[in-house]
C-alpha cells in the first residue's frame, strides 16, 4: 500500500549536504516526493510502499552526512498524493526559526586531493569546498542557509560550477560557497600601506615568509600573523611587534607526520588534529624534536599548540613549509582582525604584508583550543577555548524556559543565548575591557539573535559592578536586544558550578568547588577558592581558602611576588622582611618593606580567597615568575616545572566545624616550603608537593562538606580556570576517587571564564520558570 510520510528534521542539517543525501536515498529506494530547507530545518514529503518508507527513516537516522547533527526527527503518516518523482524544492522561510547552522568545517580529503591535483580544474584554488567542508557560520547573514544569504552572494557561479550545483549526483550539489578560479573569490597581496603588490600574491607571500618577515593571512574567521618558527629573528621580531613577550605561539603543521616529529602523538591526539573541527590541540613536546624550532616559540612550556591546515589556502601554504607560526592577528585586548581595510589599519607596524581575499567574513571567529583527556579519551577532548569548528553548535542543557541572554564575565568573554533546551554559546570574544570588544560582543549577540530568530526575555550578567558587561546589561541605548528586560546578576562562582552541571546534563543540589583567579564575592572581597552548595538559583558558601591580603589590588596579579609577600607575612610576621630580601634579591628592598607594611596594615588592597593568587604566590616564592606577562603565567610555568610523580605533601589544616565555614589553610605549606627552598630543594619537587598538597586539602574539605548533607550523592562539581591545570586536575581526581567521591569536570564547555555565560543563562532560565 502506498503511503506518504511528512518528515521534519531538526539540527545541523543545512549546508551539510543533507538535502542531496535525502534526494539520493529516496531515488535509491524508488520513493517520490520532495525535500526543502525551511527556517526550522529540513522538511520532507516522501511516498511509496510502507516497507521502503521505514527503510528511508532508518537511513535518515543512521546514514546521514558526516558533518550533520540531527537533534530530532518527527514524522506522520498521510494518504498518498501520487507524486511522480523526487525533487529538491526551493527553501521556505518560516518565522519560527529552529534550524541549527553548522560551524565552519575543515577541508575534506576529497577537496584536498583535487586542490593538489594538476589535472583538476580547481588545482591550487584557495577557496575549494564541497558539501562536506568549508565555511558556514562565518559567511552566513541569515537563514535559510542559501547562497543569497551568505557573503558568497557577491560571486555569480560560472556555468561549470552551476552545473555541479544543480546535479544531485555531484558532491557539490547545492554547495552554497561553490566556486572556482573563474568565478569565485581571489587572493591579493597588499603592502603595509594597503597598496596592492603586482604579481602572484601567493608566491610573493611565501617568499616574504621564507625571508623571515611576517605576513597577515586572511582565513575563515579572521587573520593570522604568519612567520617562520625556525627563524629566531622572525620570532623575536613578531613577539616585539605584537607585544607578546612570552606566551606560546600556536603552530600549524603540514600533516600528522610533521606533528609527530614535534610531539609524541598517540591515537587520541591524532584524532583531534584530523577532526572536522580542526582545533589547536595542546600536545607534549618531544624531548628531541625532528624539526628545528626557535626556543622562543613556546618558552618554558612542555606543550606545543598544534593544528593542521583547515582551509585550502592553509594547505597550499603548508606545501611550502613544514610548520608555521599561526597566531591570532590582533594586539592584546583587541578583537581579531577580519576585514581587509581593518587589518591594514590595525596591524600597521606588525605585518610586513597582507595576503587577503575578497570574500567577506561576516562574523570573526578565532581558533578553538582543546586538550586531550587522558582519563576518558573516548568522550572527546577538553575544550579550553570554544570558537571555530564548535560555534554555533548548541549545548543541550537539562533545563528549559523562555529564551535568555547571558553576557558572561570580563576575561575570556563569551555570550550565551538559549532557545528551549539548547544553549548557543558564542565564540571566544577575548577580554571585555574596552569598547572594541564590547562592540564585538554586540555583533555576536545581533548575529545569534538573527540566525536563531529569537528575542531574549531576560538578561544575565556578573555581580561585579565594574565589569563593562554589567554596565551593558543595565544601560539604556544602543544594544541588540529590547530595553527594560529583567536583569539577573549571578555570582561568578555560582555561575561556574551551574555551567559545569549543564555541561554534564546535571540538575539538583550539589557540592561545588570553584577554583579560579578572580570573582566578585557576596562579601565585597575577591573570591576564587570556593566550596559551595548549589541548588539551582540557591548558592551557599560552605567554605573557602583562608583569606590573605592583595597588596595593590589588581597590581598583585601583574606582580605575583606581592602575593608571595602576603603569604610570607601571614606565616612569619615581621621576619618576613628579612626573608623576602633573601628570596627576592632583584626587587628593591625598600619596595618590599613598603608592600609588607601594606599587608600588615591591610592598606591599599583587598582580601582574597583566590586559588589563582595562591598559585601566583607559590610560583613567585620558588623564583619561577615574579612578574606576569600573560594571564595565568605564574601558575602555568609552575605546572610546567612540576614533578607530577612526587607523593610527599606539605602541611596544611582544615578549620571549621559543622556550623561554621570550612577554611582551607595552606599557610603551613608555605612555611615548610620556604624552609625547603632555603635548604636547596629542587623547584620541580616542591611544585609536585604543592600540587599534591592542594589536591589533598580539597579532598578533605569536600569530605567535610559532604558530611553536612547526608542526602546528597557523593559527587563534587569542579569548575574554574585553575581546573585547566592538568597536573592538578589529575591529582584531584585521584584524591577524590580514593575517598569514594565522584568528581564532575567540564568537557564541551571551558572550565575557565569562557564557560561562565552558560551558567549565567541557566540561572536566568531557572529564575524565570
Amino acid at each position: 500500500m502506498i503511503k506518504r510520510y511528512k518528515i521534519e528534521v531538526h539540527g545541523i542539517v543545512q549546508g551539510v549536504g543533507f538535502r542531496p543525501f535525502v534526494y539520493r536515498t529516496a531515488r535509491e529506494l524508488d520513493l517520490n516526493g520532495w525535500v526543502t530547507n525551511t527556517s526550522d530545518g529540513v522538511l520532507i514529503e516522501v511516498e511509496g510502499p510502507v516497507k521502503s518508507l521505514n527503510l528511508f527513516m532508518e537511513r535518515l537516522n543512521g546514514s546521514s552526512p558526516p558533518i550533520s547533527r540531527i537533534s530530532s526527527i518527527f514524522h506522520k503518516q498521510l494518504p498518498g498524493l501520487g507524486y511522480r518523482e523526487f525533487v529538491i524544492r526551493e527553501s521556505l522561510a518560516n518565522p519560527d526559526v529552529k534550524v541549527l547552522i553548522s560551524p565552519d568545517v575543515a577541508i575534506c580529503s576529497d577537496c584536498r586531493a583535487e586542490l593538489l591535483d594538476p589535472g583538476d580544474r580547481r588545482y591550487t584554488y584557495p577557496f575549494i569546498n564541497c558539501t562536506n567542508c568549508g565555511p558556514r557560520y562565518t559567511i552566513i547573514n541569515s537563514v535559510p542557509y542559501d547562497r543569497q544569504n551568505t557573503s558568497m552572494d557577491a560571486f555569480a557561479m560560472c556555468e561549470p560550477c552551476l552545473t555541479e550545483y544543480e546535479d544531485p549526483s555531484d558532491r557539490r550539489f547545492h554547495t552554497q560557497p561553490n566556486a572556482c578560479h573563474d568565478c569565485g573569490p581571489k587572493l591579493s597581496l597588499l603592502m603595509p600601506g594597503g597598496a596592492e603588490i603586482e604579481g602572484d600574491p601567493f608566491q610573493k607571500a611565501v617568499d616574504l615568509i621564507a625571508r623571515g618577515e611576517t605576513a597577515a593571512v586572511k582565513g575563515l574567521g579572521g587573520f593570522h600573523l604568519v612567520a617562520d618558527p625556525g627563524n629566531d629573528n622572525a620570532v623575536r621580531r613578531l613577539r616585539a611587534r605584537k607585544g607578546r613577550e612570552e606566551k606560546p605561539f600556536a603552530l600549524m603543521v603540514r600533516d600528522i607526520e610533521t606533528a609527530s616529529r614535534l610531539s609524541a602523538l598517540d591515537d587520541t591526539g591524532k584524532r583531534y588534529l584530523v577532526s572536522t573541527e580542526s582545533p589547536i590541540v595542546l600536545l607534549p613536546k618531544r624531548k628531541e624534536p625532528g624539526i628545528h624550532l626557535s626556543s622562543l616559540v613556546a618558552p618554558r612550556s612542555r606543550y606545543y599548540g598544534l593544528m593542521l591546515p583547515y582551509t585550502p589556502l592553509h594547505v597550499l601554504l603548508m606545501e611550502k613549509f613544514p610548520v608555521l607560526i599561526m597566531t591570532s592577528a590582533n594586539l592584546s585586548d583587541e578583537p581579531l582582525c577580519a576585514g581587509n581595510d581593518e587589518a591594514v589599519s590595525r596591524l600597521r607596524g606588525i605585518a610586513d604584508a597582507y595576503l587577503v581575499h575578497d570574500r567577506e567574513i561576516v562574523l570573526r571567529c578565532d581558533d578553538s583550543i582543546v586538550r586531550p583527556d587522558t582519563r576518558e579519551p573516548e568522550k572527546g577532548p577538553l575544550v579550553l577555548r570554544r570558537a571555530r569548528g564548535y560555534v554555533p553548535a548548541p549545548v543541550f542543557i537539562p533545563v528549559e524556559g523562555d529564551p535568555v541572554l547571558a553576557l558572561g564575565p570580563e576575561l575570556k568573554g563569551t555570550v550565551c543565548l538559549t532557545k528551549g533546551n539548547r544553549a548557543f554559546i558564542g565564540q571566544h570574544l577575548g577580554d571585555l575591557k574596552n569598547l572594541e570588544t564590547i562592540d564585538f560582543l554586540k555583533e555576536v549577540v545581533s548575529h545569534l539573535t538573527d540566525i536563531l530568530d529569537v528575542e531574549p526575555s531576560a538578561v544575565a550578567c556578573d555581580m561585579h559592578p565594574d565589569y563593562l558587561t554589567t554596565g551593558l546589561a543595565f544601560e539604556k541605548g544602543d544594544k541588540p536586544w529590547q530595553e527594560d528586560l529583567p536583569v539577573f546578576q549571578v555570582q561568578h562562582h555560582h555561575a561556574h558550578i551551574l555551567s559545569c552541571q549543564a555541561d554534564n546534563s546535571l540538575t539538583g543540589p550539589v557540592i561545588g568547588l570553584a577554583l579560579d583567579g578572580t570573582g566578585y564575592g557576596q562579601d565585597d572581597t575577591i573570591w576564587g577558592g570556593e566550596l559551595l552548595f548549589v541548588d539551582g538559583t540557591e548558592m551557599n558558601r560552605l567554605g573557602h581558602l583562608k583569606q590573605v591580603w592583595m597588596p595593590g589590588g589588581e597590581k598583585a596579579i601583574l606582580e605575583p611576588y606581592r602575593m608571595a609577600l602576603s603569604y610570607m607575612f601571614e606565616v612569619f610576621d615581621q621576619d618576613a622582611v628579612a626573608l623576602s630580601k633573601r628570596l627576592f634579591p632583584d626587587i628593591d628592598p625598600e619596595n618590599l618593606e613598603i608592600l609588607l607594611t601594606l599587608v600588615k596594615n591591610r592598606s591599599h588592597g583587598i582580601m582574597t580567597s583566590s586559588a589563582g593568587r595562591l598559585f601566583d604566590a607559590f610560583s613567585a616564592m620558588l623564583g619561577i615568575c615574579y612578574k606576569t606577562r600573560f594571564e595565568g603565567q605564574p601558575a602555568i610555568e609552575l605546572e610546567m616545572l612540576t614533578d607530577g610523580q612526587v607523593e610527599d605533601i606539605l602541611p596544611f589544616s582544615i578549620e571549621g566545624g559543622a556550623n561554621s565555614d570550612i577554611i582551607l589553610d595552606l599557610q603551613p605549606a608555605f612555611a615548610k616550603a620556604l624552609e625547603l627552598i632555603l635548604s636547596g630543594t629542587e623547584a620541580g619537587m616542591l611544585g609536585g608537593m604543592f600540587h599534591r598538597t592542594f589536591a589533598a586539602a580539597l579532598g578533605e574539605a569536600a569530605e567535610h562538606a559532604l558530611e553536612r548533607f547526608n542526602d546528597l550523592d557523593r559527587t563534587v562539581v569542579l569548575s574554574g580556570g585553575v581546573m585547566q591545570n592538568q597536573t592538578l586536575s589529575t591529582m584531584i581526581t585521584a584524591e577524590f576517587e580514593k575517598r569514594n567521591i565522584h568528581p564532575v569536570l567540564h568537557r564541551a564547555v571551558p572550565p575557565n571564564d569562557g564557560g561562565i555565560s552558560l551558567g549565567q543563562a541557566v540561572y536566568a532560565i531557572l529564575m524565570g520558570s
